[in-house]
């Protein structure tokens, strides 16, 4: 499973995208406001068609004359999480919007996520209004995992997140990944993204600036300046004690590896 851009323009939100986005990866989109990246996203899910070139999700074709039943069909493929926690959810009580539009509803992955998201099963007989911006954040996730869809999209995801909550979804995260999903997120956090992704996408005036391994891109000063994100913490570090001991401590994604690597340069 793959999704691949050949020469996508869209309107005057996108100019000349190539890019391929691989199963068993993660890859994270930044960006300024307005540079293209939830076009990306709407392109993949259909909701938008391309203007000029054309998507290949899988062995599925989609350009500027692609008919809403394919797109449809397409869509059965892929879980999307957008940026809101209003009126996504409808139903009576928590458990039936978990389990609105899902044919295999698998009622043990159900539990085991509420788990990984420390959410008690009280929780599902209440009312989407009645419980905390976090806890909504949570069941959407917990929405968008349930239908095992091959891709996974994800606008923002820890928007309302605590630590623990972001500790949470990067653990679900890596399990996804290795079960050969396709995942796809727009982040605002570059600790989230430097912790959870693969690969980093720039998105710039409309247009992909840059797409590589997530250490090139999140330790390059210039190009987080254009994506409008200040670097991640440890890498901030990392380049401190470059810049001050001339020691290069590597590539570490959390605190917790960085300290032992400081610890062992300082004995």
């Amino acid at each position: 499973m793959e999704i691949k851009f050949e020469n996508v323009t869209y309107m005057d939100k996108l100019k000349n995208v190539n890019i391929v986005f691989k199963n068993n990866e993660i890859t994270s989109i930044i960006g300024p406001n307005n540079s293209g990246k939830k076009n990306l996203l709407n392109l993949i899910y259909g909701i938008d068609l391309p203007t000029d070139g054309q998507i290949f999700i899988d062995n599925n074709k989609i350009n500027k004359d692609t008919k809403n039943k394919k797109l449809k069909s397409i869509r059965n493929n892929i879980s999307y999480l957008i940026d809101s926690d209003k009126e996504q959810l409808f139903n009576i009580n928590i458990l039936e919007d978990l389990m609105f539009g899902i044919k295999n509803f698998d009622e043990k992955y159900l539990y085991e996520l509420l788990d990984i998201f420390d959410l008690k099963e009280e929780i599902l007989i209440k009312n989407f209004m009645e419980i905390s911006s976090g806890e909504k954040r949570k069941i959407l996730l917990i929405s968008t995992f349930l239908k095992n869809s091959k891709i996974i999209i994800l606008d923002n995801p820890t928007k309302n997140l605590d630590y623990k909550g972001i500790q949470s979804l990067v653990k679900i995260l890596k399990k996804l990944k290795r079960l050969g999903k396709v995942i796809i997120i727009i982040s605002y956090d570059s600790n989230f993204v430097l912790e959870v992704s693969d690969n980093v996408l720039v998105m710039h005036g409309k247009r992909v600036l840059a797409f590589d391994f997530k250490y090139k891109i999140l330790k390059n000063d210039n190009l987080m300046k254009k994506a409008c994100l200040n670097m991640p913490n440890i890498s901030l570090i990392e380049n401190r004690v470059l810049e001050l001991k001339n020691i290069k401590l590597g590539n570490r994604d959390n605190i917790n590896d960085l300290i032992k690597d400081i610890y062992r340069y300082a004995k």
